[in-house]
């Protein structure tokens, strides 16, 4: 693995801010896929959208997952957050889905995009990946995220250093208060996932991404791209 350290001090591209949009099939999957680089990204004065496609309504109180997202968004930095109400366990990879999705990166005018991997055995999280792929398309990067249902197939290519904002993360998980009977969304295993990932970049904790597409450098703070 070679990792390549991306430094935006000095460059034109550390003063322009962006517009991030993170997209999740679920409440909670965005803050436990992304949570960590969505908090630098506020950081530096960036617009954060959030979209959660469903309500979570098989995971518990849809009103209580929404309200629960609600406070998590707060805590991340987003200005705003959308629920999309597509049927928990039935997203389909249908023209619907896109629409939904390329009609808010329109709206905020998206430059940078996070989603699901492909590479999940979630039918929902697959789903999602895949019409994110389609309505991000034209924008100038998206980039895959992991979560515990993904599959051994998910590669790592971008690391970002999230140990600064690694306590937020935790704070936008925990208020998930109805899915802390579920073991992947313990705390301190959230903490464990982001040590382990920060080992091959040496970082003391890290978020990893699968790069779609990625036209120029994108700022994230102290990040690290690998390749095999």
């Amino acid at each position: 693995m070679v990792l390549v350290r991306i430094l935006l001090s000095g460059d034109v591209m550390a003063e322009r801010k962006y517009s991030v949009v993170a997209v999740g099939a679920h409440p909670d999957d965005i803050e436990f896929g992304c949570g960590g680089t969505i908090a630098l990204h506020e950081d530096r004065g960036d617009t954060i959208t959030l979209v959660v496609v469903t309500n979570g309504e098989r995971g518990g109180d849809p009103k209580q997952r929404v309200n629960e997202a609600k406070e998590a968004a707060r805590i991340l930095g987003a200005k705003k957050i959308e629920f999309l109400g597509f049927p928990d366990g039935a997203i389909g990879d249908s023209i619907d889905v896109v629409a939904k999705i390329e009609e808010v990166l329109r709206g905020m005018d998206a430059d940078i995009v996070y989603a699901h991997t492909p590479s999940e055995r979630h039918q929902d999280h697959r789903h999602v990946a895949l019409a994110a792929t389609s309505a991000a398309r034209d924008r100038t990067a998206l980039l895959y995220f992991e979560t515990p249902s993904s599959s051994n197939l998910f590669r790592p290519q971008y690391y970002v250093d999230i140990t600064e904002t690694m306590e937020r993360k935790l704070k936008a998980v925990e208020v998930h208060r109805s899915q802390m009977t579920k073991r992947v969304i313990k705390p301190d295993l959230v903490k464990g996932q982001a040590r382990f990932r920060g080992f091959d970049p040496r970082f003391e904790y890290a978020e990893c991404f699968e790069i779609s597409h990625l036209h120029g450098l994108i700022p994230v703070p102290q990040s690290r791209r690998a390749s095999r």
